[in-house]
């Protein structure tokens, strides 16, 4: 089953400006006719600017509704703005329809504004109830159908009460009505990647690259979403495209990189954060990993010797010698393994002790078995000690 909330809210589309910050600057014009010797109504826009709600809401609990000069229609949707960013939205709903009504009630000297819809419907969508909420939108009328962020929301709003028909259509006429919005194109193709229609979905976004001037954030957030869908293939068509537009991005190699992984194929993921490195040098550490993963293990070696963090540089050069059986490399390792602290880690003393024993030197592989008291590790320092034994016994039997 599809999950209420669309995917398009999510792989970078952008965010809906249409929260609590919309129509402050109209609020925060002094009331003329308000005789209170301190502007309750003003301070409360000031400290909701400021993002001080709980403030706004003392200032407003101060406001003398009693005030036939009271500017109803001010006061009421201040109200509903505090209850809508609490999320009581049940309370933001009745003050919206105050502030709709005191404004009907004002006429052409305080108009309903459209932005009054939007809050309203705002509202009807926290409560789950979007058919009202596309009702508050049409009360709207034309002016909501203007602005394309207004469209949107429309739009969204369809899509969480499952009519998706609904959704597609308000975009699609938006489209037609502003050919040069982006944003409508974008949105519709999270919407079939969201309903399991990739190939359609792959299909548009490749004409969205053609027809509109596409962002990194774009082709990212369209690669991610499809891979994310388990559709990798049609992923790499933008992440790669991401990649060639923007070579020098950290974001676009590791998205590149990740896909690859995700697809099986260690070594191009490597070679990707290899390359990012030279300008990113923090990523050498993973771009070592991956070729050691793809067993390519001299090179991960080489990478290796380009990590700063030493502490980082001696545990995983460790751990590609080890796997190498480089046992006389590890011996050298001992002053920068001691210097960076990483021989306290007793996994770190059981490898030394290891590469001490197969070099043949007893006595200091058992001076690092010694301080040795981590159960694990204590038994297979145990083992080795029996092995060590029986070489003292019979020598040639550990040639």
């Amino acid at each position: 089953m599809l999950h209420p909330l669309p995917r398009m809210l999510r792989h970078g589309a952008r965010p809906l400006a249409l929260g609590l910050g919309l129509g402050l600057a109209l609020l925060l014009a002094p009331a003329p006719t308000l005789a209170q010797e301190v502007d309750y109504l003003g301070l409360a826009a000031l400290l909701m600017k400021d993002g001080h709600y709980d403030r706004a809401q003392n200032a407003l609990d101060n406001v003398d509704v009693e005030d036939p000069q009271l500017d109803r229609k001010r006061y009421q949707t201040l109200r509903g703005l505090v209850a809508l960013r609490n999320q009581d939205h049940a309370a933001a709903e009745g003050a919206f329809e105050q502030a709709i009504a005191a404004a009907a009630g004002q006429g052409d000297d305080q108009p309903v504004t459209p932005i009054l819809y939007i809050y309203l419907a705002q509202a009807h969508s926290g409560q789950e109830d979007y058919a009202a909420a596309i009702a508050a939108l049409d009360r709207g009328g034309e002016a909501l159908l203007n602005t394309p962020k207004y469209i949107v929301f429309r739009a969204q709003t369809f899509w969480k009460m499952r009519d998706y028909a609904g959704a597609w259509n308000t975009l699609d006429a938006a489209q037609a009505r502003f050919p040069a919005e982006p944003d409508f194109t974008r949105r519709k193709v999270f919407m079939l990647i969201e309903l399991g229609m990739y190939q359609a979905a792959a299909e548009l976004g490749t004409r969205y690259l053609e027809n509109y001037d596409a962002q990194e954030a774009d082709l990212l957030a369209l690669g991610r979403a499809l891979r994310n869908s388990g559709q990798l293939e049609q992923a790499f068509r933008f992440l790669e495209e991401a990649y060639l537009r923007y070579p020098d991005s950290r974001a676009s190699a590791l998205e590149l990189a990740s896909a690859h992984l995700a697809a099986g194929r260690t070594l191009a993921a490597g070679d990707i954060l290899e390359k990012t490195a030279a300008l990113e040098p923090e990523l050498y550490s993973e771009a070592a990993e991956l070729h050691r993963n793809a067993g390519k293990r001299l090179h991960a070696l080489n990478l290796n010797a380009r990590i700063a963090d030493s502490r980082k540089k001696a545990q995983q050069r460790l751990a590609l010698l080890l796997e190498m059986q480089n046992y006389e490399q590890i011996i050298a390792m001992r002053p920068a393994l001691t210097r960076t602290g990483f021989i306290e880690e007793q996994a770190t003393r059981y490898a030394l002790a290891y590469a001490y024993f197969k070099t043949g030197q007893h006595t200091l592989a058992e001076q690092q078995l010694a301080q040795i008291t981590d159960p694990g590790l204590f038994r297979k320092a145990t083992v080795l000690r029996k092995v060590m034994a029986e070489c003292e016994d019979s020598p040639w039997e550990c040639i």
